[in-house]
């Protein structure tokens, strides 16, 4: 860990940044914040700043100009449960382009099965995943296709812990 924060201080240092973005809470970590000279803009995704993580980067996260979260809940969690200011925290939801991505080029299979899985946290206490919006959506794709659609959900924690311990 050392090493690699000696390592971007350096890069840091040599390229003498206006802006830095750092597109996670931990990144913040690697950066020596006590005499910078740039401006610091940090991305947030939600269980980064929920329980124990909002308390650990919350010192560092409040030296940012910005705070961009994913989600108006994400944001909601950061005013109301941390106190941070309302005006430094911008929404910049995740998302994809429909007009150059399509989703079409890739599912186009010869199987009988269009087999979709989505990989994230499934909890009971996280309403705002989107995972009903997913399973909502299915009845508009089965009338774009023929073929049977089966979705499954992958708890990313459940995961985690079977491949790491």
């Amino acid at each position: 860990k050392i090493i690699l924060k000696n390592g971007i201080q350096k890069d840091i240092n040599r390229f003498n940044a206006d802006l830095i973005i750092s597109l996670h809470p931990f990144l913040l970590d690697y950066l020596d914040l006590s005499s910078r000279m740039y401006k610091l803009i940090c991305w947030v995704h939600g269980i980064d700043v929920f329980g124990a993580n909002g308390l650990t980067y919350k010192s560092k996260l409040e030296q940012c100009e910005r705070i961009v979260s994913v989600s108006s809940f994400t944001k909601k969690h950061l005013i109301d449960e941390l106190f941070y200011k309302e005006e430094r925290i911008k929404v910049i939801n995740n998302c994809v382009d429909l007009k150059t991505f399509n989703f079409v080029e890739i599912i186009d299979t010869n199987n009988d099965i269009l087999k979709i899985t989505t990989i994230g946290r499934l909890n009971s206490s996280e309403q705002y995943k989107g995972h009903d919006l997913v399973i909502k959506s299915l009845n508009l794709a089965n009338k774009k296709t023929d073929k049977l659609i089966e979705y499954t959900i992958l708890d990313f924690i459940s995961i985690f812990f079977y491949y790491f311990y």
